[in-house]
């Protein structure tokens, strides 16, 4: 049986977060092809609904100025800390069998 189109996506999004080195959401989008709010509902989920510890690291050393001098910004990427209920050798293994970009 095939997983629906929302665990699809949802496998998308953590497999774009653990192939890239520090992927933004811009990344996020291109890697997926999902849209940006899609993809920011998605990680919601994977918070609430799989104990799944995603964070957004702020990096103002790639940031411009203004963000280095404190200023609030969008600089930063994605790190998945803890996998919650999901095994993190399953996914990867998921991982290898999904294709990149997925609707």
């Amino acid at each position: 049986m095939a997983p629906s189109r929302d665990m699809t996506r949802k496998l998308s999004v953590i497999c774009a977060i653990t192939r890239t080195h520090q992927p933004d959401m811009r990344r996020l989008v291109e890697d997926t092809n999902i849209p940006e709010t899609t993809v920011k509902r998605i990680i919601k989920a994977l918070r609430d609904d799989y104990n799944m510890d995603i964070a957004f690291v702020r990096d103002s050393a790639s940031a411009p100025a203004f963000a280095q001098a404190g200023k609030r910004g969008r600089y930063g990427y994605y790190a998945i800390y803890q996998w919650g209920l999901f095994s993190k050798e399953e996914v990867t293994r998921a991982c290898a069998d999904l294709p990149r970009g997925p609707n």
